[in-house]
């Protein structure tokens, strides 16, 4: 079905999700028996809750490092102090830097939901819901606020790989080839390119990009994935539970984008970010095999509140016996190291096209856009292009 287009299915893996869930307390009997409970996450079945307490913009630490702190579209103090650019002398002191922020903005962003998680069972009781869980039944207490047995609060992360995009361009075009200083990038940053388009382009079309295979880049989004999961999982909730980090960026990649401005990558003030596990749009140019190389060098169990992958095919890739072989492979592989969801898009650039510029005669054309679907015609017009610029590059 997937292969002829009907890309509202999503595979999720039980191994996965086990190792995942066991990783931060739950018994494996309790484990093994989960369900899905919204896009992709997953939560044993009647003893659990779970909410979505907050979201962290992975590129708002990139203008809190040039700021030292202050975000400058506002002019707010948010972030921590980590001193003048004169002082970042190497990458890793720039890396270092952008991970204290981080670590800042996760804090800030628990604290709220601390502040307002504790009153969830009042401001928000959930009776029916709670007459499904036997451990809220017996304790006479909501089964959102502390009647069940796990009780999980996600804190989704958005615009990983455009942020593992940001360090290495950072890396390669300020500290080892030395094509313009940080303060240069800074004052660039905050005019949106403005005058240099062929240094933006160059670092655009640049291949250091997360989704390509490369081992160098890889390195470095296994370890900004180890950080976020040491940052979020386990810690302690305002309700008895915990929180658990992650991927999932439901259409926040969008509207966080549009509040965001340009980043070191390439990327434009207001552009949407990457979403889910995946690399930023249409910067995946070395194949699926690669994508799903550099993808699984990252721990899933590192964010059991969520791990969706999206993926998008040629039909051409998939027509015949030897399509629906290679399609199964690669599902298996990425099950197989413990990749926890996988969605995909088949179709081509060319129908796209067609479809944006006739959008009468494909009123049925749905696309995936993250846990669910939506006719792509209904999309705005950048939304539309976005996906045409990834279809253009995978056909490449």
């Amino acid at each position: 079905m997937v292969r002829r287009g009907h890309n509202s299915l999503v595979f999720v893996g039980e191994e996965p999700i086990r190792r995942a869930l066991m990783g931060v307390g739950v018994t494996a009997e309790d484990a093994r028996n989960c369900d899905i409970t919204g896009c992709y996450e997953f939560s044993p079945r009647g003893r659990s809750n779970g909410t979505c307490a907050g979201h962290v913009n992975l590129l708002k630490p990139f203008e809190l490092v040039f700021n030292d702190g202050v975000d400058p579209s506002t002019g707010t103090d948010l972030g921590c102090r980590t001193g003048s650019l004169d002082g970042l002398k190497t990458f890793d002191d720039f890396y270092a830097a952008y991970l204290r922020q981080l670590a800042h903005i996760i804090g800030s962003v628990i604290t709220c939901a601390n502040d307002f998680e504790q009153y969830l069972g009042t401001i928000s009781p959930a009776q029916v819901f709670s007459a499904t869980v036997e451990h809220s039944l017996k304790v006479a207490r909501d089964a959102f606020q502390d009647g069940s047995i796990y009780k999980f609060s996600g804190i989704l992360n958005v615009g990983f790989a455009t942020a593992v995009d940001a360090l290495m361009a950072v890396k390669k075009f300020v500290y080892e080839r030395q094509e313009v200083t940080l303060a240069q990038l800074r004052d660039i940053l905050r005019d949106n390119w403005k005058g240099y388009e062929k240094l933006r382009l160059r670092i655009l079309h640049d291949g250091d990009k997360f989704g390509n295979g490369v081992d160098a880049v890889d390195l470095y989004a296994e370890a900004l994935a180890r950080f976020i999961g040491n940052s979020i999982n386990l810690r302690p909730t305002a309700r008895g539970g915990i929180y658990l980090a992650s991927l999932h960026t439901a259409r926040l990649y969008i509207t966080m984008g549009e509040k965001t401005g340009a980043t070191p990558d390439g990327r434009l003030a207001g552009e949407e970010m990457s979403k889910n596990a995946s690399p930023t749009m249409g910067m995946d140019v070395h194949g699926v095999t690669a994508l799903i190389k550099s993808v699984t060098r990252l721990d899933s169990a590192l964010f059991p509140g969520d791990f969706p992958l999206d993926v998008m095919l040629h039909p051409a890739t998939v027509q015949g016996d030897d399509g629906l072989a290679a399609m199964r492979t690669l599902l298996m592989t990425y099950m197989e190291k413990h990749g926890i969801a996988i969605h995909f898009n088949v179709f081509d650039a060319e129908t796209l096209i067609e479809a944006q510029e006739h959008p009468d005669k494909f009123q049925g054309l749905q696309l995936r856009v993250c846990g669910w679907n939506v006719n792509f015609t209904e999309l705005c017009r950048k939304e539309q292009d976005m996906y045409i610029r990834r279809a253009q590059n995978i056909a490449e």
